[in-house]
């Protein structure tokens, strides 16, 4: 009986688990916003990365993380681009 138990258990973390497995490559095909280390954005906006840092502790950007590492959502860096270039 115990093992009749045992194997139900087995059969249900590997449906859990196959479950797991489509979630994980559904959100792997979704596309969200390119997001941006702070070293593109720098490179993009040609300021510094301690600009970009200002710049994030001021609340011009919304910012996720990795992690510790800052990523930056690609729209909102857009269109501060041509304002930060000299003209």
């Amino acid at each position: 009986m115990s093992a009749l138990r045992d194997e139900l258990r087995i059969d249900e973390l590997f449906a859990r688990i196959d479950a797991l497995t489509q979630e994980v490559r559904s959100l792997k095909t979704q596309s969200g916003p390119e997001l941006l280390t702070v070293q593109q954005v720098a490179d993009m906006c040609e300021k510094t990365p301690r600009t970009i840092a200002r710049w994030i502790a001021d609340g011009r950007f919304t910012v996720k993380r990795n992690g510790k590492t800052p990523l930056i959502p690609r729209d909102e860096v857009t269109p501060i681009v041509p304002q930060s270039r000299p003209q």
